[in-house]
């Protein structure tokens, strides 16, 4: 029982931390790190991607690919929001029951509204 909590709590401290940094990284807020960290710069690695690192596909087909199955390999906000998912899922996994995942869910929310009222950025 206790491993179990643990593991809850685990993924659910991780969830909320991925999608602050997905967050962060769609504010541009991370200053001197490489361009993947920044949204406002990275989204282009979803079309120059394609032909960059699969020259080998047709042009269309590549960036299709960037633009859908590999979009989380583009940038720090996509890559974040896939992390984020797997916390979901795992604690789906762990639960198995929609209204303890309901309140794992609520409980993240509260803890991003309750950052509202701190100066945390």
């Amino acid at each position: 029982m206790l491993q179990t909590a643990f593991l809850i709590a685990l993924c659910a401290f991780s969830f909320v931390m991925f999608r602050e940094l997905s967050e962060h990284s769609t504010e541009n807020k991370y200053k001197g790190f490489p361009d993947w960290w920044n949204t406002k710069i990275s989204h282009v690695n979803k079309d120059n991607w394609g032909p960059k690192f699969l020259p080998f596909l047709p042009k269309k087909i590549s960036i299709f690919l960037f633009r859908t199955v590999l979009v989380w390999t583009t940038d720090a906000e996509h890559f974040f929001q896939l992390l984020s998912l797997f916390c979901i899922l795992a604690i789906v996994f762990i639960l198995g029951t929609w209204q303890l995942v309901l309140v794992a869910y609520l409980a993240q929310t509260l803890a991003g509204f309750l950052k509202s009222f701190t100066n945390i950025s």
